[in-house]
């Protein structure tokens, strides 16, 4: 008998995914799921309840944790363990952002770069979009930071290996995400150029220096405008 799969999705909006049917969870769960697949899969009861209820007596915090763990038994595919001290995800569940530390780290190390371009929309999404956390504070930072320097790298590999297009999203994510980050507009524009499009080059340069001069009063280093002259 084949195994249901589980997945959990922390990029854009939280999901639970068993057998590819989304299921419905109380959002006291949905914290609960969320915290082990970003933080760590293993956490001990009393970190766990004092970061998710850390507003609340020991006690309290205590008893909503249990109430948590209570409604994910009821999810009719095994997604956590517990013990008397712990509380983990279980094996079999997948998540997204493994997924794109996987890529990322892929990408990084220089390894095979056949089919990563496919994943440039798993780099284009925020931890978690609609929640507020104050644990997810730097964890958002770390995976923003993440992305941005793995579309770069693909975009920069891309562009090496003549896809253009492909070269171009990557690019383009990663402006999204940091619209006065210069080395973002640096391989996008390198991009452009690639491609033979220069004037998509000075249109996007231009933007870039009108943006930073209205944001920061500043003006692009002299390696981005120096692109324009190679």
């Amino acid at each position: 008998m084949a195994e249901t799969s589980i997945r959990i999705q922390v990029l854009g909006l939280f999901g639970l995914v068993v057998g590819g049917a989304y299921i419905e969870l109380p959002l006291q769960a949905q914290r609960v799921l969320g915290y082990l697949a970003v933080i760590q899969p293993v956490q001990s009861r009393s970190a766990l309840a004092g970061c998710l209820w850390g507003d609340m007596p020991q006690n309290r915090a205590m008893a909503a944790l249990r109430n948590a763990l209570w409604q994910l038994r009821k999810v009719p595919a095994p997604v956590i363990r517990t013990s008397r001290d712990k509380v983990s995800m279980d094996p079999s569940v997948r998540t997204d952002l493994a997924n794109v530390r996987s890529h990322a780290a892929a990408i990084a190390s220089g390894g095979p770069q056949d089919t990563e371009f496919l994943a440039i929309d798993l780099f284009d999404c925020d931890l978690l979009t609609a929640w507020e956390e104050d644990w997810l504070c730097i964890e958002r930072e770390r995976c923003r930071q993440m992305r941005i320097h793995t579309l770069e790298s693909l975009a920069e590999v891309l562009t090496r290996q003549g896809r253009h297009a492909q070269a171009i999203q990557a690019a383009l994510a990663a402006v999204r995400a940091e619209p006065l980050r210069e080395t973002a507009q640096v391989v996008l524009i390198k991009a452009h150029l690639s491609e033979g499009n220069t004037c998509e080059a000075i249109r996007q340069f231009e933007a870039f220096r009108i943006l930073l001069a209205d944001e920061l009063g500043l003006q692009p280093s002299p390696r981005v405008e120096a692109l324009l002259h190679m």
